[in-house]
């Protein structure tokens, strides 16, 4: 604050401000499109899209529950990665992306879980997660494009050659 006196009838700026928890739960779109994704296991139509999205739902949730030390949240985040490693298996090999009762079951736990731990948490932590799990599949799809690329002999080999 400063010492200087304002002039009688001159009034301060009002500079309106929203909590960041408000402000972050307040644009509902990562609910919606969880839900949305949900819906479609749930009603049998569901795509690769629908799958990723609950894929990064579990990602995410894992890595910031993980950093908070919340073993039940990790719990529920393992439950998940096994319902969704059965359904990328069914997919993969040749059948529709189709959840079991139980598994939609297991899915509805996860996104409630995770609505629930978002409302708690700082967004800096979801923005941290969120970076840490963009980062680590840089990493993974730049090791997979080497693992890809044909090597060339190491000098060695191919004077023996």
């Amino acid at each position: 604050m400063s010492n200087k006196k304002r002039k009688p009838g001159k009034r301060k700026p009002i500079v309106p401000r929203i909590p960041t928890m408000v402000a972050l739960h307040s644009d509902s779109t990562m609910d919606l499109i969880q839900h949305e994704a949900l819906a479609a296991f749930r009603d049998h139509r569901a795509q690769p899209d629908h799958f990723d999205v609950l894929l990064d739902c579990r990602a995410v949730l894992l890595l910031a529950a993980s950093h908070k030390k919340e073993e039940g949240v990790v719990a529920i985040c393992d439950l998940a990665g096994m319902a969704l490693d059965n359904l990328r298996e069914r997919y993969d090999s040749g059948q529709r992306l189709e959840a079991t009762d139980i598994e939609v079951q297991t899915l509805t736990v996860l996104v409630e879980v995770s609505e629930d731990f978002w409302r708690r948490t700082s967004p800096i932590l979801f923005e941290a997660a969120t970076n840490a799990l963009t980062e680590a599949r840089r990493l993974r799809n730049e090791q997979d494009a080497a693992a890809q690329s044909p090597e060339t002999p190491a000098p060695a080999e191919a004077e023996s050659a």
